[in-house]
């Protein structure tokens, strides 16, 4: 079944919009979490389970990562804005969460003190997250 999209006012399948209310809800998440560490470095460094297990805190290093999640919420907005552009979009937001997911599961393996089981799993889940969004991006591309 197709419906009309008020936005583009062109035809999805209910495949489209799932994808759509995912690359939605990504956005928000990862532009919040970036906004956060932007704008409250601290807090966020305190409250994140096992960010004080990665040594001292370092205003400047947690406010780069901050800009970091923001681009990738932005990459995520503009994939579901501008559909033509998403794989490409979609491919360079999966890189820093990739690379990211991809060192702590090195530093696990490694048995560097970073690896935490909070840290690993939130890291290699969201790079994962982010591999099945590029996955299904592709694949509904692939359909039309």
């Amino acid at each position: 079944m197709r419906t009309q999209t008020a936005s583009a006012g062109i035809a999805r399948p209910g495949a489209e919009r799932v994808l759509g209310a995912v690359l939605a809800l990504a956005a928000l998440a990862s532009a919040g979490n970036g906004a956060w560490m932007l704008l409250r470095p601290q807090q966020w460094f305190i409250e994140t389970p096992g960010a004080a297990d990665t040594g001292p805190f370092n205003p400047h290093l947690v406010q780069d990562v901050g800009i970091a999640f923001l681009s990738v919420g932005l990459a995520y907005a503009l994939a579901l804005w501008r559909p033509a552009a998403r794989l490409p979009l979609l491919l360079a937001a999966a890189a820093f969460p990739g690379g990211h997911g991809l060192l702590h599961l090195a530093e696990a393996v490694s048995g560097h003190h970073a690896s935490d089981p909070a840290g690993l799993a939130a890291t290699t889940g969201i790079a994962a997250f982010a591999a099945v969004l590029l996955l299904a991006a592709a694949v509904l591309d692939r359909r039309h």
